[in-house]
């Protein structure tokens, strides 16, 4: 989990509140499978009162424009990671891959952006200069969804480094379903709700292991029809089964569902077991 263990009596709290919550819910929205077996599993719902929404990306926003060669500021291949930069998001698996990478392999045709911010962020500075990779990585900070279109599409590989923990292996990782939905091919540690978005979009390293990372993204940088064929997956996954356009005909169900009885609210009491024992 993102506390490893610490504050205890926190989560304590939160798994209680947790509990309130699907005992007084009318109807339950999740975003993932593993969230909705949490829902029926820990919180005893009905799973007919249990629907997954996405949270598909916009193929309407999330496509290519006009290619700028000069964002990958003269080298041949573009890493990338989009989003969010705490301690649970794995960005140093991604530095110290990039390390070996350049330091290692030799590979100094290859860079790294980093489109983001957080509480993490200055450690990752330092980590990437301790390393010897200033010159190799960009940290833009939050930028817009414009910019975020620009460098996706002139990168190479997308990098969804999110180490394996009880928070990330049952949590669908935004940036993942972006690079698909920009036909880009991604390097991933195996959890399961990454897999199951991904599926053959990814190549997946052992979770944890900084040299399988490191392996698997010398793979693709060294096969370009790979890429491609990855990435053209990956789009169609997006366009036939995860876009927000599949995501809001669940919502739409999971509302008509709630209010199904003349416009009145379905009462809970035969839709959610009592808690056993």
């Amino acid at each position: 989990m993102k506390f490893n263990g610490r504050l205890k009596l926190l989560y304590k709290l939160q798994r209680f509140l947790e509990w309130c919550s699907y005992r007084t819910a009318n109807l339950v929205i999740v975003t993932n499978s593993s969230q909705r077996r949490i829902a029926i599993e820990r919180g005893h719902c009905r799973a007919n009162r249990v629907f997954v929404v996405r949270n598909g990306p916009d193929l309407e926003r999330l496509k290519p424009v006009t290619p700028e060669p000069e964002l990958k500021k003269g080298r041949r291949y573009l890493l990338t990671y989009v989003g969010a930069m705490g301690v649970q998001d794995g960005i140093e698996y991604a530095l110290s891959a990039l390390h070996d990478l350049v330091h290692k392999s030799g590979r100094q045709d290859v860079s790294l952006v980093l489109m983001g911010n957080g509480d993490h962020l200055p450690k990752l500075q330092a980590l990437a200069y301790e390393l010897q990779l200033d010159e190799y990585v960009n940290f833009t900070g939050w930028v817009s969804g414009r910019d975020v279109v620009r460098y996706l599409t002139v990168a190479d590989v997308g990098l969804s480094p999110d180490p394996r923990n009880a928070l990330n292996e049952h949590s669908t990782m935004i940036k993942t379903m972006e690079y698909m939905a920009m036909g880009k091919p991604i390097v991933a540690f195996d959890l399961a709700e990454t897999r199951f978005s991904a599926q053959d979009a990814a190549l997946y390293a052992t979770p944890n292991s900084v040299e399988e990372l490191a392996d698997k993204i010398e793979t693709l940088l060294s096969d370009e029809k790979r890429r491609q064929s990855m990435g053209t997956f990956g789009r169609k996954r997006i366009e036939e089964a995860l876009s927000w356009d599949y995501s809001k005909e669940q919502l739409l169900l999971a509302y008509s569902t709630l209010f199904s009885t003349n416009g009145k609210i379905v009462s809970r009491s035969k839709d959610i077991h009592p808690r056993r024992s």
